[in-house]
């Protein structure tokens, strides 16, 4: 804004300084102009380098209504009785007298000369305002520093005047960053205490949340244990149900032996359902140990490791009424340990039998 108010009060100075200049010329010059008096115009060129100072005037010269060069300040720049450059009456708009070059640091003054309302010549000077453009420079750059230093101060006293104001929050965060890594700990009456009303309700409410939390967690464990106790119950019924299954098969296959053991078919048969039920009951045992065994070490996961999980998941498929899909991809040994994976996909498979309406599709 300061630098915008310049430079237009600038630009007004600048303009009735160069309409003062063209007036004076014009006046004095014109029944010189009218008459082509050549070295009249030369004269009253010379004086006005005396008497207009202050305007710093490179150069003017001074066209009759054809565009030739009446007479010059400089005139090895422009030679009397020479054709005026049409560049040069170009470059001021015929709406404007003065246009203004900063790259330069120049301005371009034109004034049309008229008697008794006919066109008779023109007159065009270029001046220096370097100096004004020099002020205008200072003051910018005297504002740039002086909004530093004050944007710095404040930027200081802002910071003070806010960290003592956050000062309860970062107590509040540093609680927050410990509860990140552990168990979330009150904080100590004395300190809520010392802050404001807002902040010691603040602090009191999160020692609730904390008591609230502590008491969830303990909940939560509790729970956990009690869910673990059924889920070993469901795990035993199912086992149960599992093996009573080849076990009533076993038997018949025992007493067919007993009555018909001689008969080479019943005996084959009998034998081979025998087997069969053994081999059962020694895979979900198996499957049963690798899931739940107490050896929790490393062992690589193998395409095994999942198909076992069949034989679990089945009791609890078959008691919701789901049909169960199941087909594992090949692969080779996997770096990637065995016992998490099958512990993540077994608990994945039994919520999935949960979530399934009766009758439904579990894979």
């Amino acid at each position: 804004r300061v630098l915008s108010r310049l430079s237009q009060t600038q630009e007004v100075q600048l303009q009735q300084l160069a309409s003062t200049y063209l007036d004076g010329l014009s006046s004095s010059m014109l029944p010189s102009v009218v008459r082509d008096d050549v070295w009249e115009v030369f004269d009253t060129l010379d004086q006005s380098k005396t008497q207009y100072q202050g305007v710093n005037v490179r150069w003017t010269v001074v066209a009759d209504r054809d565009d030739n060069v009446l007479a010059g300040s400089n005139p090895g720049q422009f030679p009397s009785q020479s054709k005026l450059p049409q560049q040069l009456s170009e470059k001021v708009p015929p709406e404007q007298f003065m246009s203004i070059n900063e790259i330069e640091g120049t301005a371009l003054l034109h004034r049309a000369l008229t008697y008794q309302g006919k066109y008779i010549g023109q007159i065009i000077a270029k001046i220096d305002i370097s100096g004004l453009l020099a002020e205008r420079n200072n003051v910018f750059w005297t504002l740039i520093a002086t909004n530093t230093l004050l944007t710095l101060l404040l930027g200081l006293v802002g910071f003070a005047v806010v960290r003592r104001m956050l000062r309860p929050v970062a107590i509040l965060a540093e609680h927050f960053e410990t509860a990140s890594q552990g168990p979330m700990t009150v904080i100590e009456p004395e300190t809520i205490a010392k802050q404001s009303t807002e902040f010691r309700k603040l602090f009191n409410r999160f020692n609730d949340l904390t008591v609230a939390i502590d008491e969830r967690e303990a909940l939560a464990t509790q729970l956990a244990g009690e869910e673990k106790v059924a889920s070993l119950g469901r795990l035993a019924s199912g086992m149960a149900h599992e093996i009573n299954n080849p076990l009533g098969g076993m038997f018949n296959a025992l007493d067919a032996l007993k009555n018909h053991g001689t008969n080479l078919d019943v005996r084959s048969r009998s034998i081979r359902l025998i087997d069969n039920g053994l081999r059962g009951i020694r895979d979900l045992v198996r499957s049963t140990l690798t899931s739940y065994r107490a050896d929790r070490s490393h062992r690589n996961l193998t395409t095994n490791d999942l198909d076992d999980l069949r034989l679990l998941i089945k009791p609890e498929a078959r008691e919701r009424g789901l049909q169960l899909h199941w087909s594992v991809a090949t692969f080779k040994t996997s770096a990637i340990g065995a016992v998490p994976v099958r512990d993540a996909v077994l608990n994945l498979l039994i919520n999935a039998c949960r979530a399934s309406p009766h009758g439904r599709e579990v894979g």
